[in-house]
């Protein structure tokens, strides 16, 4: 950072230069912490324990009701957008889920609320646990690329819950 930083009023407050940068890195430590972190998860080095398994408790298609203008929403005609995870889904592995709001206008809009939706399905995917050694950052919310050569299973899943144990 440029030193002229340091020779601004805020930074009168302290005594010395020294000091004023040592606040400034502090803050800047804590600032720059990301909300979620993304962890690996090998089955050479540190997974003692998988039973991570494919569910289908989740949907894989959505259908978004969304209006085109004004008129619409007062005589409650509304459109719709079927969007599924996959185009080349059986027909014996489609779930539907439905999302009804006044707030969806257009189709584009339709289409970004179907996209949410069916991210936050995905999530419910996998279900299981894996337990791990060495590594206690680990936190809900965070994600774990998971690389299990013995069960075969590789991919990014979200941590739902930690447990750490000392």
């Amino acid at each position: 950072m440029d030193e002229s930083f340091y020779e601004t009023p805020f930074f009168d407050i302290f005594d010395d230069n020294e000091e004023a940068k040592k606040y400034q890195q502090q803050t800047e430590a804590l600032r720059y912490k990301p909300v979620s972190q993304v962890h690996l998860a090998t089955s050479e080095t540190n997974i003692i324990f998988n039973n991570m398994r494919v569910t289908d408790e989740f949907n894989t298609a959505v259908r978004v009701a969304y209006y085109e203008d004004q008129e619409d929403i007062k005589d409650s005609s509304y459109e719709y957008l079927t969007m599924q995870l996959d185009d080349n889904l059986r027909s014996s592995s489609i779930r539907l889920g439905e999302i009804y709001g006044g707030g969806i206008h257009k189709k584009f809009m339709a289409y970004r609320y179907g996209v949410e939706y069916l991210r936050s399905e995905v999530e419910k995917m996998y279900d299981g646990t894996i337990r791990l050694i060495g590594n206690s950052r680990i936190k809900a919310g965070d994600h774990l690329y998971v690389y299990d050569t013995i069960r075969g299973l590789t991919g990014l899943v979200k941590v739902r819950e930690a447990t750490h144990h000392f």
